[in-house]
């Protein structure tokens, strides 16, 4: 059996869905209701999780704050919920010595080289950055039997808390839509996120990996994308991430390498996806 802690966000959404076709699947959330879904806050202790523990196989700990901006103004619940939940929650699974697959993110770097690796420096400038950071730490040297995949954007025009489908949304909305030129990321597909995951979950192979795709696109790049593929009309304008009013230091390059996947669990990320494809292994 998978547990799935954290439901209610894009991936771990995801996941429960797809994965229940070759598992049995729990899933917890603070909002949903329905078959195989408990109700869990991730501040709470998991041991006031009421289930079968000798049947869980592996736990997926998708449940996070991961709005950067409130993370800026709100570092201390953030932290609780990015840093000190899921160790607490990590810690009682290491006593059940039950595996462990959780995410950690790009703005674990500042943005100032782009195309990292797993061995890259770090330097986050942000709050949210920190605490993954903290959390990466961590984990490397405390349970053996952890899986941190640090995530890039994830794309899907079938999710709407995907940015790809906020991004496109948005230019339909908008006669004008303005896109940066000096930001960069490398996204990948939600599709390829759940294929990886699955043989993470198989190969039983534990450790720090990139997820990410293999094009890096900046912000106008993709919008381009986004408009030739999906015959949007809206004028995109240029623009620079110093532009945008935030209340953090936008990283301006957060593109990855994901030579390790290929490595470990022989399987590159496709091209970003602009259709509708259902999940496939």
């Amino acid at each position: 059996m998978i547990l799935i802690i954290g439901i209610d966000g894009l991936l771990g959404n995801y996941l429960f869905k797809e994965l229940k076709n070759f598992y049995s699947v729990i899933g917890t959330s603070r909002n949903l209701v329905g078959k195989n879904i408990c109700n869990y806050d991730i501040l709470n202790p998991i041991s006031s999780l009421q289930i079968e523990w000798e049947k869980v196989e592996f736990v997926i700990i998708a449940a996070a704050s991961s709005n950067v901006g409130f993370c800026e103004l709100e570092p201390n619940l953030s932290h609780e919920v990015n840093f000190i939940a899921p160790i607490n929650i990590i810690k009682e699974l290491k006593k059940k010595n039950i595996p462990v697959i959780i995410f950690s993110s790009e703005y674990v770097f500042n943005g100032k080289n782009g195309k990292y690796s797993e061995q890259s420096q770090k330097s986050p400038n942000t709050n949210y950055g920190l605490q993954k950071s903290k959390l990466e730490d961590f984990l490397i040297h405390f349970y053996e039997k952890t899986i941190i995949f640090r995530i890039s954007k994830i794309a899907s025009l079938r999710h709407k808390k995907s940015f790809f489908y906020k991004m496109m949304d948005e230019m339909v909305t908008n006669e004008i839509y303005s896109a940066a030129t000096d930001q960069f990321f490398t996204p990948i597909n939600i599709e390829d996120c759940g294929e990886i995951i699955f043989k993470a979950i198989k190969a039983e192979e534990y450790g720090l990996f990139n997820l990410c795709g293999v094009q890096n696109y900046s912000r106008y790049s993709l919008a381009l994308a986004l408009k030739t593929n999906l015959k949007i009309k809206t004028k995109i304008n240029k623009c620079s991430i110093l532009d945008i009013n935030l209340t953090y230091d936008v990283p301006p390059d957060l593109t990855m390498t994901c030579e390790k996947l290929n490595n470990i669990f022989k399987f590159i990320p496709g091209k970003l996806n602009f259709g509708k494809n259902k999940f496939k292994f």
